[in-house]
C-alpha cells in the first residue's frame, strides 16, 4: 500500500481546517515537544549531524562567501550590538572615569581588543594588571584599578 497519497491528504487537511490544525498541533506538541526523552534524543541527533566534518566545512565556506558580499558585510557591521551599546570606565568608588558610545569606540580609544573587553565585562571585576601576561599588562596598564561596564548596568545599580 502506498502511504504517500494518504500522508498528503492528511497534511493538506491540517493546513485547510483551522480547528483540525489546532488539535493536530496540540497532539504533536504533547507527543513530541513535551517529551523529555524525545527532546534529548533530538538534541543528540542534531549535534551529531552538525558536528560532521563535511557539515562544518560547508558552514565555514558559506560564511566566508557571505562575508565577501559587500552588502552583507555593510549590514552586518551596522547591526552589531557593539555599535549600539554605550560603555563606561568606572573606578572603585563607582564614579565614571570615561564614557564611550560603543565597544568599538572603547576598543579604538584604549587600544585593546574587543575580545579582551568582552572578557573583562563578563568577569565584572576591577582590572588588576598583575594578574595578566606582559602583553596584556602593557595594553591594560592605563586601565589598572578600573572596571569596564555597560552603561545600562551602571544605571540600574
Amino acid at each position: 500500500m502506498n502511504l504517500k497519497p494518504k500522508k498528503s491528504l492528511s497534511a493538506k487537511k491540517v493546513f485547510e481546517d483551522l480547528e483540525y490544525k489546532e488539535k493536530w498541533i496540540a497532539t504533536m506538541k504533547e507527543k513530541v515537544w513535551e517529551n523529555d526523552e524525545w527532546k534529548k534524543g533530538q538534541s543528540e541527533r542534531s549535534k551529531k549531524s552538525q558536528n560532521r566534518p563535511e557539515v562544518i566545512e560547508k558552514h565555514k565556506n558559506n560564511t566566508k562567501e557571505l562575508w565577501k558580499d559587500p552588502e552583507f558585510r555593510k549590514k552586518a557591521m551596522e547591526n552589531r550590538p557593539s555599535k549600539k551599546v554605550p560603555y563606561l570606565l568606572i573606578d572603585k568608588e563607582n564614579k565614571i572615569v570615561r564614557e564611550y558610545e560603543s565597544r568599538d569606540e572603547l576598543s579604538t580609544k584604549e587600544k585593546i581588543s574587543l575580545h579582551i573587553i568582552r572578557a573583562l565585562v563578563k568577569e565584572n571585576i576591577f582590572i588588576n594588571c598583575d594578574e595578566y601576561s606582559n602583553k596584556k599588562k602593557e595594553k591594560l596598564s592605563k586601565l589598572n584599578g578600573l572596571k569596564i561596564i555597560k552603561k545600562e548596568d551602571y544605571e540600574t545599580k
